[in-house]
């Protein structure tokens, strides 16, 4: 197996500074959760969740719904930036800011994480969370790279992006999670799977056509550098049709032994129907963080199956995105 690669520590708590001058980004992760893990501010444990598995109907896949109460303690819109070196210093949380090739990045454990190992990877300058707003760069084109290459880095976690939907902190920053065992890929990259079978292009769409209820873009050319030009050039068509409300989710997942990207579509105006909580990169995968107990009650007594989650979804799908191309090769 090859070594991991290394990259230089540009500052850190007390507890990693005096020991590291240089980590991988996955010792990265692995340490800032392990320590605050030890120290009780991680309000997530794997082993007391539950996870609802709703069976496919129609043609499609099945989708899933994940019980965390302690989600809903998180702060939203605080008034002092949570995702600074300042901030973590303040109450002790710990922290590396970390040299990497598209930006510094600080990494947070994710105190109230929805996953297994949830950080939060934030840039260690202040820069606006919607893309549009950061000058001097083609921001959407550097957030996929930097997802790339976390995902790469990360040994098969899974790295979101929330621009201005599904998140309330205006700075900007990724998050990584490990992925429930033995579950097998998330919903939409099943559907995605199954057209794959036929014949899958550089850029697949899928969407309410061919099983999906909102859509979403599936992009893969292989190399890191084209896949996220791609990307960031379906998404700055998306912005050119829906305007200044126009925003997106994305993840990066291995397959395949490479990372490959999933853009969605989104609407700033679209509020869901039939979920408390607004839908994140998680959710328009298929698969429901249920911060809200009611929310994960309502599934697991039946009340809310299959057409219930499908609804959620499809009250979010900006119908005007279809219209984006799918051959796309620059932005």
């Amino acid at each position: 197996m090859q070594k991991p690669t290394t990259f230089r520590v540009l500052d850190a708590d007390p507890d990693i500074s005096q020991r590291h001058v240089a980590l991988s980004v996955q010792e990265v992760a692995e340490t800032v959760v392990a320590l605050d893990v030890q120290d009780g501010r991680v309000q997530y444990d794997p082993t007391k969740t539950s996870i609802l598995q709703i069976p496919a109907a129609r043609s499609g896949a099945p989708f899933f719904v994940h019980s965390v109460p302690a989600r809903e303690n998180r702060p939203r819109h605080p008034g002092k930036d949570p995702l600074c070196v300042e901030a973590a210093r303040a109450i002790g949380q710990h922290f590396v800011v970390l040299e990497t090739p598209n930006w510094n990045l600080l990494a947070l454990a994710n105190p109230f994480a929805y996953m297994a190992e949830c950080v939060t990877w934030a840039t260690a300058e202040h820069l606006p969370q919607r893309c549009g707003e950061i000058e001097g760069t083609s921001s959407w084109k550097r957030v996929f790279s930097t997802m790339l290459f976390l995902c790469s880095e990360l040994l098969e976690r899974v790295v979101g992006f929330n621009e201005t939907v599904g998140n309330s902190l205006n700075h900007l920053h990724m998050v990584s999670h490990r992925a429930p065992e033995g579950l097998g890929r998330y919903p939409a990259q099943l559907i995605a799977e199954r057209i794959g079978r036929q014949a899958r292009p550089g850029i697949t769409h899928i969407g309410p056509h061919n099983g999906y209820p909102t859509h979403v873009w599936r992009v893969d050319l292989f190399d890191p550098d084209a896949t996220a030009q791609a990307a960031a050039a379906l998404v700055s068509r998306w912005c050119r049709i829906g305007g200044e409300f126009a925003s997106a989710n994305a993840a990066a997942v291995m397959e395949n032994g490479h990372a490959t990207l999933y853009v969605i579509p989104r609407h700033r105006l679209l509020t869901a129907i039939g979920w408390q909580s607004t839908p994140a990169f998680l959710e328009m995968l298929g698969v429901f963080i249920a911060g809200h107990g009611s929310d994960f009650d309502r599934v697991k007594l039946g009340d809310w199956g299959y057409e219930h989650i499908w609804q959620v979804l499809s009250s979010l799908q900006p119908i005007e995105a279809a219209r984006v191309p799918l051959h796309v090769t620059a932005a």
